[in-house]
Parts: C-alpha cells; structure tokens; sequence
C-alpha cells in the first residue's frame, strides 16, 4: 500500500526484516502478545489513514520486540540455483498443501526424480532436519493453531493436523511440545 521501494528505505529497515523473518511463521508471546492484541482490536473499528497508522504501529512494535518465536525452525536456503529452489519449493509446497493426508517418503523422492536415500540425503541438507520431522513439524504446528483458535476436542485436532492415530499423535505432541494436547489446550484456554 505505500508503493514499490518502501521496504528498501532506511525507515522501513527494521520492518523488511520482521517480514523477513516471518517467513518462518512467528509466535508472539508476552507483553508483546497483549499489546498487540490491544491495538488489533482497536485498529477493527478504525478506517482509511489511521489504520495504516495503527497498521505500521504493530510492524513497528513486533519489530522491537525480543517476544518473537519462530514457529518452525525450519532454515530455507536461498543459495541454491534457481531450479534447484524450484524444486524444493515445489516440494515443500506440496508439504505444506497436503500434510493433513498421508505423505510418504517415496512419494515425495518421485516428485524429485530421485531415490527414497538420495532424497532423504537431499532434503536434509536444504531444509536441515529429516523429511519426516519436517512433516511432524508442520502437523504439530497446525494442531497447536488449532488447539488454540478452535471449539474442536483432541481426536478432531488429531485427524485435522493429519497423524494416523491419537497415540501417535499424543506422543509426537508430547515428545516436541513437553505437555500433552490436552494439557496444552487447558494451559491455553486458562491464559486467555
């Protein structure tokens, strides 16, 4: 909305890199958490200028902040040619739209035209975690959305974020996040 160029101005530098760095999908947490949930319910009723107002308030203000977790440690690596990039983008996309069905490993290595060790090998070394880690990550971090922001019970949560069984995903919950889905829920739902 301010036009082509604005991120490259020494004003904007601090907010180009928040956006940068939100690529990884950012969690907010502490006193940042309440301020800006404070100013997004004010910026609701406000229109034309003071909401771009309030709008670059919130950029600034996550820009400052020490409050800011990447939701997935995931380091995507720009370094690579260009169809290279494609292709992993290409994959991790497919990830991404898919993770709630069953993904497996040779599926994805035929995507790629490669062997299931080949890709594994190739995989690791863009994304810097295993294949299946990767797609346990992208599961967990939508049954956590989910945890949060919807009316669903566990199972629900479960088959929504794409695990097999509630054991497993009990387990894979509780093995990255140090609680259960459950308690997760009840620790969410006591802080707000």
């Amino acid at each position: 909305f301010l036009g082509d160029g604005s991120l490259q101005k020494e004003e904007f530098e601090e907010i180009a890199k928040l956006l940068s760095y939100s690529a990884r999908g950012l969690e907010i947490k502490g006193e940042t958490k309440e301020k800006v949930i404070h100013m997004m319910k004010e910026m609701v009723n406000m229109q034309g200028v003071p909401s771009i107002v309030m709008l670059l308030q919130i950029l600034h203000l996550l820009a400052e902040s020490t409050d800011l977790i990447p939701i997935t440690q995931v380091k995507y690596s720009y370094i690579h040619p260009t169809p290279e990039k494609d292709k992993m983008g290409d994959i991790l996309d497919y990830i991404l739209k898919n993770f709630k069905e069953k993904i497996t490993l040779q599926e994805v290595s035929s995507m790629a035209n490669m062997s299931e060790s080949s890709f594994s090998r190739y995989f690791k070394s863009r994304v810097n975690k295993s294949f299946s880690d990767f797609l346990g990550d992208v599961r967990i971090s939508n049954a956590r959305k989910l945890l949060q922001d919807e009316d669903l019970n566990i199972s629900q949560v479960c088959f929504e974020s794409g695990f097999p069984t509630l054991s497993n995903f009990n387990k894979q919950f509780k093995d990255r996040i140090g609680k259960t889905p459950l308690n997760y829920k009840k620790e969410y739902n006591e802080h707000f």
